[in-house]
């Protein structure tokens, strides 16, 4: 019998960007992981989040969507 391992590069969440007028909003959404992916992703370091370059500028929301 084989063992067939597969790389698993973690999570990585990239956001929506929202611009109106002056205001910047960053909305980053997380759904479809189970809690022990999760946890097992965040004690990892393994949770990848994009920015954009002008970071500074913006205004970041999560959200995570977990259905019980």
């Amino acid at each position: 019998m084989k063992l067939i391992m597969q790389w698993n590069p973690g999570i990585s969440i990239r956001p929506v960007l929202l611009r109106k007028g002056q205001t910047r909003l960053g909305l980053y959404g997380v759904g479809n992981v189970k809690d022990a992916r999760m946890h097992f992703e965040l004690r990892s370091n393994r949770v990848r989040m994009y920015m954009p370059r002008d970071k500074e500028d913006w205004f970041n929301v999560l959200v995570v969507h977990q259905n019980r």
